[in-house]
C-alpha cells in the first residue's frame, strides 16, 4: 500500500470555502470545502504520514484516486520513496591537495569502507575513467575547492545520465557545504538545485520572500568566469566536522536521512541540517 508524505504546512485565511496552505514547495489556494476539511483535519492530528486508506476513509473510495492525484499535482502531499539501497563503499574524489592528504592521512588507514581520489580537474579522461570503473553499490563523494560552477554542473550531468548514486560538497561564503545523496531515479532534489538555491538566494537582490530575480539566477549560473576562493583547510574546527560528514555518509544505514538534507559547517566545527528543494528551473526532473 502506497504511503504519502505531508510536508510542513501552515493555513492561512483559512474558512470553511476559501484557504491557503504554504509549505516547502510553495502556497495553494484551495475553494474545495472537502479538501479545506482534510487540511484542518491534518493538523488537528499533527499527522504528516498516511495511507491511502486514510484518504477513502476522508473522501471515499470513488474519490480517492482524483484526490491523490490533485494532492500530488499541487505538491500538497508526496509519495514516500524507499530508499532502501546499501552501498557497499564510499569513493571520494576531490580536487584539493590538501584536503586528499588530509583524507588520506586520518581517514584511509581506519576506515576501509572509504576510498579517495585525487584529480586536477573533474572535466578530464581519468576522472570519467575511474567513474566507468566503479560498481553499482558505490556511493561517489565530489570534493569541490577550488569551486568552479561550469566543472560543477558537468560533472553533475554526467552522473545523473549515468544514474550514480552521488553528493557534492565545497567551501562557499566562509562555510562549508554537503548537498543531499541525489540519484537520478528518485527524482529528489539534486546537487545542482541546492547549490543554485544557495547562491542566488545569498547574491539575489529580490526582495519578495527573499526570492532571486530570474536574471540574478542566470548571470549566476551561467558565468563562465565564476570561481570561488579555494578553502585552505587550515580550520581545525572545521576540518573535523568535514572529516566527520564523510564518515558518516560511509554509513549506508542512514541513507534516508541525507538523501533529504544538506550540511551547513561553519567556522566553529558547528553543522546545521536543512531540508533540500527542487530548484524551478533544474533539469533533474526531465
Amino acid at each position: 500500500m502506497k504511503i504519502y508524505i505531508v510536508p510542513q504546512f501552515v493555513i492561512l485565511n483559512n474558512s470553511s470555502d476559501n484557504a491557503v496552505v504554504q509549505n516547502k514547495n510553495g502556497i495553494s489556494q484551495l475553494t474545495d470545502k472537502n479538501i479545506i476539511a482534510f487540511f484542518n483535519k491534518l493538523d488537528e492530528l499533527h499527522k504528516n504520514k498516511f495511507t491511502e486508506n486514510f484518504i477513502k476513509d476522508f473522501f471515499g473510495s470513488s474519490q480517492c484516486e482524483s484526490i491523490v492525484n490533485f494532492l500530488l499535482d499541487s505538491q500538497l502531499i508526496e509519495e514516500e520513496k524507499n530508499f532502501n539501497l546499501e552501498y557497499k563503499r564510499t569513493v571520494v574524489f576531490t580536487n584539493s591537495q590538501k584536503m586528499y592528504s588530509l583524507m588520506l592521512k586520518v581517514i584511509a588507514e581506519k576506515n576501509s569502507n572509504l576510498e579517495f581520489n585525487y584529480v586536477n580537474t573533474f572535466q578530464s579522461k581519468e576522472f570519467v575513467s575511474k567513474i566507468n570503473e566503479l560498481l553499482n553499490d558505490r556511493l561517489i563523494v565530489l570534493i569541490f575547492s577550488p569551486l568552479d560552477l561550469n566543472e560543477y554542473t558537468w560533472a553533475c550531468d554526467y552522473l545523473r545520465k549515468r544514474n550514480a548514486l552521488y553528493c557534492t560538497a565545497f567551501p562557499y561564503n566562509s562555510k562549508f557545504y554537503f548537498s543531499n545523496i541525489y540519484k537520478y531515479e528518485w527524482k529528489n532534489a539534486c546537487p545542482k538545485c541546492f547549490i543554485s538555491e544557495l547562491i542566488s538566494s545569498l547574491r539575489s537582490t529580490g526582495k519578495f520572500y527573499s526570492m532571486p530575480t530570474f536574471q540574478t539566477v542566470i548571470d549566476i549560473i551561467y558565468n563562465e568566469n565564476i570561481k570561488f576562493k579555494i578553502y585552505d583547510f587550515n580550520n581545525l574546527s572545521m576540518n573535523l566536522e568535514i572529516l566527520k560528514a564523510a564518515l558518516e555518509l560511509a554509513d549506508s544505514k542512514r541513507i534516508e536521512f541525507f538523501t533529504s538534507t544538506h550540511r551547513e559547517i561553519d567556522k566553529n566545527g558547528s553543522s546545521n541540517f536543512d531540508q533540500c528543494v527542487h530548484w524551478e528551473l533544474c533539469n533533474c526532473l526531465e
